[in-house]
């Protein structure tokens, strides 16, 4: 075998390698995650980059046309979580310099605040740092905002007696472009998993 059938052999595993990490991370059959359940039912709240006016939600769950659709469904789907959640866009942008802006105030959703207390979630996914800041604005001073993502945080009272853990994980963009950090991810969301089979 010479050099070049050498590297054509090469090629050609690393396109099969990559083929069938595809299709076990971005699953075809989605039938089994699509059930739609009311706000009440769902107890895992998802605050990420999908912004109402890029019509990736549709009530409370993402849209066929959303952006990395396969990767989150992945993800909360091996972790039995996915349709027991609730995504919300912590921003409603205007435009497209206000996605460039760091200034929330005047883009925040004002129906987030309620919608938490509607759901009351057993957890917060916050997916990127924009999120967690517009969680932080609403509840005023009470999150500590850490420099490093993938983490699980102190939990969030939501009312008297009841808390809210939180998570403070890659953005969703992150996570397509960085595939090493999908590990660390799912090892800080991994005990949900077990609370979801209780």
């Amino acid at each position: 075998m010479d050099i070049y059938q050498k590297v054509q052999r090469q090629i050609r595993d690393k396109i099969y390698a990559c083929v069938n990490e595809g299709v076990e991370r971005y699953p075809h059959a989605l039938a089994s995650y699509n059930s739609v359940l009311s706000n009440q039912d769902k107890s895992y709240l998802i605050l990420a980059d999908f912004f109402e006016n890029d019509e990736q939600l549709e009530e409370g769950r993402l849209s066929q046309n959303a952006q990395n659709k396969g990767l989150i469904i992945n993800l909360l789907g091996k972790l039995g979580i996915y349709e027991n959640s609730y995504f919300i866009p912590p921003l409603i942008l205007k435009d497209q310099q206000s996605a460039l802006s760091n200034q929330f105030s005047d883009n925040m959703n004002p129906d987030l605040l309620r919608k938490i207390s509607e759901i009351n979630p057993y957890a917060i996914l916050c997916f990127g740092h924009r999120a967690l800041l517009v969680l932080s604005a609403i509840f005023k001073d009470s999150l500590a905002l850490p420099l490093n993502e993938n983490l699980q945080l102190e939990p969030i009272k939501l009312s008297e007696g009841k808390f809210a853990q939180l998570y403070y994980l890659s953005s969703i963009k992150d996570l397509t472009s960085f595939p090493n950090w999908r590990k660390q991810v799912w090892q800080v969301l991994l005990p949900l998993s077990s609370s979801a089979e209780k």
